[in-house]
């Protein structure tokens, strides 16, 4: 299976680690955040350096896409906000967004599952 984290609210210079990212069997983890270094790029100061991780976990015949909360600010899935420190599965067509006070243009997601690397 292969899972994208596609960004919905697109601005004008954005750039590829800033839109988009795909996890797979051979890429089975990544790390969300501000810093250059992480496999999803979100550049905006309610953002921690490493902000979300994202696993992929195989468990009796099931393959699903996790993310874990890192930050201060949180993680929100389809409008709920998802606890800090477990991993919460993520489905298919599920909005994730990192919301903070005050926040205008709040950084939003969405999950896709693909059944294989095309």
């Amino acid at each position: 299976k292969v899972f994208q984290i596609l960004r919905v609210n697109v601005t004008p210079g954005m750039k590829e680690p800033e839109m988009e990212l795909r996890v797979s069997q051979w890429k089975p983890h990544a790390v969300i955040g501000r810093e250059d270094d992480c496999d999803l790029v979100v550049i905006a100061l309610h953002i921690s350096r490493q902000h979300a991780a994202l696993k992929i976990i195989e468990e009796a015949g099931f393959t699903g896409l996790y993310i874990m909360d890192r930050s201060t600010n949180g993680i929100h899935v389809n409008g709920r906000r998802v606890a800090k420190g477990p991993w919460v599965l993520l489905r298919d067509q599920d909005k994730l967004t990192f919301e903070a006070e005050n926040i205008v243009t709040v950084p939003t997601f969405r999950i896709r599952y693909f059944g294989s690397a095309a």
